[in-house]
This record gives C-alpha cells, sequence and structure tokens, in this order.
C-alpha cells in the first residue's frame, strides 16, 4: 500500500482467486475511485512518483508496469523487470533486469514527453545472480545518490546511482534465515531501515 502525492488517496494491491489489481483509494469519503489491472501473477511492489501521478507496480512474474492514476490507464509494460522505482525527483525510471543469471539496472527519463522507453540514459551491469541473489526490490535514497537493492536470501547492496558503482553489501536482518519484508531510507538518507519476519525494526549505516 502507498500513499498517492497528495496523502488524499492510496493505492493497494490485492489477489482474490487468480485475479489481480491495484485499486486507487479515496481517504475523503472512503471509495474506491479506480481499479488497475493487467497483472496476471502477485504483485509484489507498488511505487509512486514523488512529483507526478505516475506509480509503479512490479509482479512476481517479473512484468513491471507503468501507470497514470489521474488518467487511469497503463502507459508502459516492462517485461522480464524484476523491479521498477522512482527516483528523488520523479524524472528518472529504473528497472532491475535478470537475464541469463546476469543482473542490471536501467535508468529511463522521464522528462520528455511522449515517454520513450527505447533507450536507457544509464546501464548498470551488476554481475550474476551467484554474487548477489536476484533483486526482488529497489529504493533510491531521498538525496537521489544511492540506490539500495533489495535481494533474495535477506541481502542489500548500495549502489551509486551516477555511476552503478558498488558502495556496500549487507545482510537486511541479522539473522540469515529470516527474510526481509520491507527495506528503505530514514529521510536523512543516512540509514536504511529493514523490517523482518519476526517483526523487528532495524537500522543500517549503509556507508
Amino acid at each position: 500500500m502507498k500513499f498517492a502525492n497528495h496523502f488524499k488517496m492510496i493505492l493497494c494491491s490485492s489477489a482474490r482467486e487468480g485475479y489481480y489489481r491495484v485499486s486507487l483509494w479515496s481517504l475523503h469519503d472512503n471509495t474506491i475511485l479506480a481499479y488497475f489491472t493487467g497483472h496476471v501473477d502477485e504483485i509484489i511492489g507498488l511505487e509512486v512518483s514523488p512529483s507526478t501521478s505516475l506509480f509503479l507496480s512490479s509482479a512476481k512474474n517479473e512484468e513491471v508496469r507503468l501507470w497514470d492514476y489521474h488518467k487511469k490507464e497503463c502507459l508502459a509494460v516492462f517485461n522480464e523487470a524484476c523491479y521498477g522505482a522512482f527516483d528523488n525527483t520523479g524524472q528518472v525510471l529504473a528497472l532491475a533486469y535478470v537475464s541469463e543469471k546476469q543482473q542490471k539496472v536501467l535508468l529511463y527519463s522521464l522528462r520528455v514527453e511522449p515517454l520513450k522507453f527505447d533507450t536507457p540514459i544509464c546501464t548498470f551491469e551488476l554481475g550474476s545472480t551467484e554474487e548477489f541473489p536476484q533483486i526482488v526490490g529497489m529504493k533510491f535514497s531521498f538525496d537521489g545518490k544511492v540506490i539500495c537493492l533489495i535481494g533474495s536470501e535477506s541481502k542489500l547492496m548500495v549502489i551509486d546511482a551516477f555511476n552503478g558503482s558498488v558502495i556496500n553489501k549487507f545482510n537486511r536482518v541479522p539473522n540469515e534465515q529470516d527474510s526481509a519484508s520491507f527495506a528503505d531510507f530514514s529521510l536523512d538518507s543516512k540509514f536504511i531501515l529493514t523490517a523482518g519476519e519476526d517483526r523487528t525494526l532495524y537500522f543500517w549505516n549503509w556507508r
């Protein structure tokens, strides 16, 4: 579940009997304003642009969709993408891909309309899934300088948002057998907050 930009609406994903959708819910009068359908597998993540009415939904079958909740339409579908995220300005879209066990993050500009995704503005090669488990989530810091990549097997990797160089890698929960359901930056971008199945919050100094 995510708040829309003016905090009077929320976006939430749901699944029922093989039917997957995102709902736009008004907090003002407790009504559903729109449904966004198209995914055929469980939705594992929602990311909302901080500056526009765009949002991303990432599904378990490696499909990411870009939506506009004001226009109530799907603008793009990215197949074979593990996860999608916006930078701190909402002007850059990041997509994580894995192909033949090789992972990479592609950055696209959202500054020019109509939106085009033929050529990324940057490509960060991240090595194989043997070096870092498959990416299942991604967050930009609030200052836009780094990206936190959330891997399976309770791993985190922090990379430079401008050149893709690896800054740090660590477990996102102290117990390696545990798995985290949440990871994000503090507002000052100095720490990463994670939550595990043990219902405990952890703060990490990623530097």
